[in-house]
């Protein structure tokens, strides 16, 4: 029997540089370390015109959310800049002001160059304790040493559960919509009409985005497992210009 030790690559590629591992559950991606990651997009009011009082008081509401968390959670803020859409089709107006206001914005923003919009996104990853601690922890405070719930299990309901009271917390703060999996059918496939069922999910497309800089839907495997490699399909290359498939990375 042949020994392939030597015959095999050992160069580290770009997903094993990738944290993700799996989705135990819809919206929630595992990382290899056994971190949890939920993802939102969001938008925040205008401040332009807010008092210093408003302010104080928005701050000190995503304050109370933010430390309700407790230990072992990490918040992320992406800012997205992406170019605009065309401008808006045309539309009945009340009155013949408003329709010539409109026009003459219509008129401005197809005579300039191109437009970019911002688009926020918020991730909270959630690390739980040693799987050590934990197991000395619940013996000594519950006097159990076999658990009828596996610890993953009891993590990930917890995990949710903090979410859900997350969300609730800064819901009249931010507006935020859950990036979750969509089911798609392919219209015709070969001689089946109807096609074949498929799901897309929003939170790797993000992922995706980031690391790559391509943004373009992902289909989420039958079995959500390796999503290190189903993200970071692409070549990475170090050194004093790193770059990420046909992207320079900006350092």
């Amino acid at each position: 029997m042949l020994k392939l030790k030597q015959y095999r690559d050992a160069a580290v590629g770009l997903p094993d540089l990738l944290n993700y591992a799996l989705m135990p559950d819809e919206g929630i991606v595992q990382g290899k370390d056994g971190s949890l990651m939920a993802s939102w997009y969001f938008r925040g009011e205008d401040m332009g015109s807010s008092t210093a009082q408003e302010l104080a008081q928005l701050s000190a509401r995503l304050n109370h959310a933010l430390v309700q968390l407790g230990s072992g959670w990490m918040i992320h803020v992406d800012a997205i800049r992406q170019y605009a859409r065309s401008y808006p089709p045309l539309c009945p107006f009340p009155d013949r002001t408003t329709l010539v206001i409109d026009a003459e914005r219509r008129v401005q923003y197809e005579h300039e160059a191109a437009h970019l919009e911002s688009v926020y996104a918020m991730t909270l990853t959630y690390l739980p304790p040693k799987v050590a601690e934990t197991k000395i922890a619940g013996w000594i405070y519950s006097g159990k040493k076999n658990d009828t719930e596996g610890m993953a299990g009891r993590i990930l309901n917890n995990y949710k559960n903090a979410l859900m009271d997350f969300e609730s917390a800064i819901s009249g703060v931010l507006k935020g919509r859950r990036m979750r999996a969509t089911e798609h059918t392919d219209g015709v496939i070969g001689h089946y009409a109807g096609g074949a069922a498929y799901t897309l999910d929003e939170q790797l497309r993000f992922f995706n985005y980031c690391i790559t800089g391509e943004d373009r839907p992902v289909r989420l495997p039958s079995v959500p497992m390796y999503l290190d490699a189903l993200i970071g399909n692409q070549p990475l290359l170090t050194g004093i210009e790193p770059q990420v498939g046909d992207k320079h990375i900006a350092v």
